[in-house]
């Protein structure tokens, strides 16, 4: 990344950015479960092994709010027309492995 000008702390809050800019794009309207299944189960598999001190409380609101809603939209559309087990499981193992996410999602994504 130094190519693009970001080093260090710089580059970790361009990070931040890109995703905060993903979740928010979960918000629009059209955006099926499997796109946001998808998106969710990166920013997760991207944060898996990341220092959580990198990122600003507001962007872990928003990353847990982002992940309780498809819980929730889950849960209410058991018929969502894909198997999501996989990113499921990609959600399920970063927030088991990361203190900054909600561990009552483990619950919730049964």
């Amino acid at each position: 990344m130094a190519k693009a000008g970001h080093t260090g702390s710089q580059f970790w809050c361009f990070v931040e950015n890109l995703f905060q800019t993903e979740l928010d794009k979960l918000k629009l309207p059209g955006q099926t479960q499997q796109q946001k299944a998808s998106v969710l189960a990166t920013i997760c598999l991207a944060l898996k092994d990341t220092q959580t001190h990198l990122f600003t409380d507001d962007f872990w609101k928003l990353l847990n709010s982002s992940l309780r809603q498809y819980a929730s939209d889950r849960k209410k559309n058991k018929e969502i027309g894909f198997n999501d087990s996989e990113p499921v499981s990609v959600i399920k193992l970063a927030v088991s492995a990361n203190h900054m996410l909600d561990d009552s999602l483990l619950n919730v994504l049964q």
